[in-house]
């Protein structure tokens, strides 16, 4: 009998993660002599291919992205359910202030959310985008404001600022 453990490996392909499993089976023959009974046992392996695309989820009521569980850790994202039928993890990430993302379906929190923000306060986020990515959305979940004060002014305020580095040929 063959029990030595599965071995996987993972590949990433852009915007899909590969998962190969080497699964160790025993085939068992028996022949039948007039004299004996002989088992033979012949091992095989099969192989199991999952590709994982790196798409959108929703579990409880949250978005996320579809990535295997070790790359939602190495991502600083929560599991929050299960995706492409079990063999990956729904990836809930948010970030708040001085934090840097990369990854897609990515929540922008405010500090101590749902906590009033302070006004005292600017707070940065960075979303760090691929090369081939060509459009940015922000969808505003909750967002309040407070209203201008008794001169009509609006001293709080909300900046989306777009930076692309330039490159010399």
């Amino acid at each position: 009998m063959y029990a030595s453990p599965a071995r996987s490996r993972r590949y990433h392909h852009g915007a899909t993660t590969t998962i190969t499993t080497t699964t160790p089976t025993t085939v068992s023959t028996a022949t039948s002599t007039p004299r004996t009974n002989r088992t033979a046992t012949v091992g095989r392996f099969l192989f199991s291919m999952v590709r994982i695309a790196n798409t959108g989820c929703v579990a409880d009521g949250s978005s996320g992205t579809c990535y295997t569980a070790t790359e939602c850790r190495q991502r600083g994202g929560t599991s929050i359910g299960s995706c492409a039928r079990g063999f990956g993890v729904c990836c809930y990430k948010e970030i708040t202030c001085g934090d840097t993302t990369m990854t897609n379906c990515t929540y922008l929190v405010s500090p101590g959310y749902p906590s009033t923000y302070s006004d005292a306060l600017t707070c940065t986020m960075t979303v760090s985008r691929s090369p081939d990515v060509c459009q940015l959305r922000l969808d505003f979940e909750t967002f309040e404001t407070f209203p201008p004060d008794q001169f009509g002014e609006h001293p709080h305020h909300v900046s989306v600022s777009c930076f692309t580095p330039h490159t010399t040929s």
